[in-house]
């Protein structure tokens, strides 16, 4: 019986402390209110930023505006010198809070994008064919200069094969390899490596 109403006190006891705590979610408005929002409100709008009616029961929602806060915190820019600041433990508990609730609403919505085309570019065709048939293509003759993404010719985004020229050359070359790999392989002639360029056969080499 002793046992029993000491267990109820405590589960009351818990209870009492976690109903007297703030959800984090009104704490850390609290101090965006108090710190923050002086300047960036509505009326002033300071760098073209409010927080002031952002929903923080919603982080999650809108990652591309905390993520902007998240890095202002991380950088110590915010608030600016000679601005008063919260304790250094409220500061960080802020920014950790708000990483935290992003990478949640990120974990539990993953969204990895689409799958674009790949096409292969004229090193990685002329690898390809060399590899399979062993035949030497000269794809700088064959097939126009690949289009380039941050310094790479290997990006789905950036090699495009719809409508063009490309495409049209693509679709001629391969033609005429399937053509020219079928003549040789009716001569029957095994192990010798040939050139194709766009002057047609070359000699073995």
């Amino acid at each position: 019986m002793k046992i029993a109403l000491l267990f109820g006190s405590l589960f009351v006891l818990v209870a009492l402390l976690t109903a007297q705590q703030p959800a984090p979610a009104t704490a850390k408005r609290a101090l965006l209110d108090q710190y923050c929002v002086t300047c960036h409100n509505d009326k002033l709008k300071t760098a073209n930023f409010s927080l002031q009616k952002l929903d923080l029961t919603a982080v999650g929602d809108q990652p591309e505006v905390w993520e902007k806060v998240v890095r202002k915190l991380r950088a110590g820019l915010m608030p600016p010198p000679g601005m008063r600041r919260p304790p250094l433990a409220e500061y960080e508990g802020l920014r950790d809070w708000l990483e935290t609730e992003i990478d949640h609403k990120a974990a539990s919505h993953p969204n990895p994008g689409s799958v674009i085309l790949h096409r292969l570019n004229r090193t990685e065709y002329a690898n390809a064919v060399r590899d399979l048939l062993d035949l030497e293509i000269d794809t700088t003759t064959l097939l126009p200069q690949d289009d380039s993404a941050r310094g790479f010719d290997n990006i789905a985004g950036a090699l495009y094969f719809s409508g063009g020229t490309p495409a049209c050359a693509l679709i001629s070359l391969w033609a005429a390899t399937i053509s020219r790999s079928n003549r040789l392989s009716a001569l029957a002639l095994p192990a010798v490596k040939t050139r194709i360029s766009s002057a047609g056969l070359m000699s073995p080499r």
